[in-house]
């Protein structure tokens, strides 16, 4: 007997679609000229803990460092590598294999906290947004009903919904969640969300055309992101996205490529994994650079977006939006490639370049070749309009690329 599946029971019925890699088995082999830490690895050496960790910014030679500790124990190591690669938002395909894995456990049973698995497992797939604006919202709701009441998640099911209706034009419905999803997020105690779901009030405030009211929405989300050192976390995108269009209406286009900056440093954890945000991220960086005439910054984002689309076609209004200033940036004069069109991975490579380490120690950080480090750094200069190591980093601090 045939059976037809759904895309959901498709996704539950297949197995994880990756395997570790076997280099990650292995410590990264030592490229010539590296500096032996002789003195950090006689302290781990003689050190009598059980569990010892190792924390510094990147690109100050954890990796390396700890392969030569390993190199001078020998045969008693075991290796597993663990980098950005390997978190949700670098490799999205690896986060729906997880939630997919999860999907196939029975939905029955509680978990510690009070929650219900299918609670849980529906808030996962309302994060993923895989089948759709409106089923998005299906699963916030059962998520809601499903998770304990003292779980922070909560409020993002709440926001979720929210936002589910904001996707679908009707800001009647958006609205009065919103508010409700932003009082639950204060009480919570969850900044990342608090100044999320307030540039989601930003997009209302500038349907109605209240130029004021997003300004000062903007500016209140910036103030708990600066307050919680929260520039790293992938939500601030949109944050500072939106920061970049409330400067530039206000006519100060400094502040805005300096928020455009900010923005584009996270442009790297920008997925399909984590669709809905990252893409209005996208469009809302892609709408300042139509409106700075930066035509190779608009096109840079807006081929990161038609990237996420493709996993995740049904994204509500955001693709009619998406084609809106593809055709306005057709009508933009091309000029030379600058800071803005720097790619997802020289964006990745630019904060070790304000570091003390040579090209090999920075290949071996990032797990490339000494070769295409120094490629990917002339490309960073031209666009940098740099000659050198510290005009670059000079140049990128100035734009907000890099941390002061």
């Amino acid at each position: 007997m045939s059976q037809v599946m759904s895309g959901r029971d498709q996704r539950t019925a297949a197995g994880p679609g990756f395997a570790l890699s076997e280099s990650k088995f292995h410590p990264p082999g030592a490229w010539p000229g590296l500096v032996v830490r002789t003195a950090l690895i006689q302290r781990l050496a003689v050190a009598q803990a059980p569990v010892i960790t190792v924390t510094a910014p990147p690109g100050y030679g954890k990796t390396t460092l700890m392969a030569q500790w390993a190199n001078r124990l020998g045969p008693r190591v075991a290796w597993l590598s663990c980098d950005d690669g390997d978190n949700d938002l670098g490799k999205p395909g690896e986060a729906e294999s997880w939630v997919a894995a999860a999907e196939r456990a029975s939905p029955a049973g509680i978990l510690p906290d009070g929650s219900t698995m299918e609670g849980t497992l529906a808030y996962l797939r309302a994060v993923l947004c895989r089948d759709g604006v409106a089923e998005m919202r299906r699963d916030a709701r059962i998520a809601r009903d499903g998770l304990s009441p003292a779980s922070p998640y909560q409020a993002t099911m709440l926001y979720a919904e929210g936002l589910s209706y904001l996707l679908e034009d009707d800001p009647a419905q958006a609205e009065p969640i919103l508010a409700r999803a932003l009082d639950a997020s204060v009480h919570a105690g969850a900044p990342p969300l608090t100044a999320l779901i307030l540039v989601q009030q930003c997009h209302l405030a500038a349907q109605r055309k209240c130029w004021s009211e997003m300004t000062a929405l903007a500016q209140r989300a910036v103030a708990i992101v600066q307050a919680g050192h929260l520039g790293d976390y992938w939500t601030s995108a949109l944050v500072y996205a939106w920061a970049a269009r409330a400067a530039l209406h206000q006519g100060n286009s400094s502040q805005g490529r300096f928020y455009l900056g900010r923005a584009s440093r996270l442009r790297p954890l920008l997925n399909y994994a984590l669709p809905v945000v990252s893409v209005q991220a996208l469009l809302e960086m892609a709408h300042s650079y139509i409106a700075l005439a930066d035509r190779a910054g608009a096109a840079a984002v807006l081929t990161q977006v038609q990237g996420i689309f493709q996993q995740r076609p049904d994204l509500g209004l955001l693709p009619a939006r998406a084609g809106r200033l593809q055709a306005e940036l057709a009508t933009i004069e091309a000029r030379a490639a600058g800071p803005s069109a720097l790619t997802a991975a020289e964006l990745r490579l630019l904060p070790l370049l304000s570091t003390h380490l040579p090209v090999s120690e920075i290949a071996a950080e990032l797990f490339l070749s000494p070769h295409t480090v120094k490629s990917e750094m002339k490309s960073i200069y031209r666009k940098l309009g740099a000659t050198t190591r510290t005009q670059a980093v000079t140049r990128s601090r100035e734009l907000g690329l890099l941390g002061l």
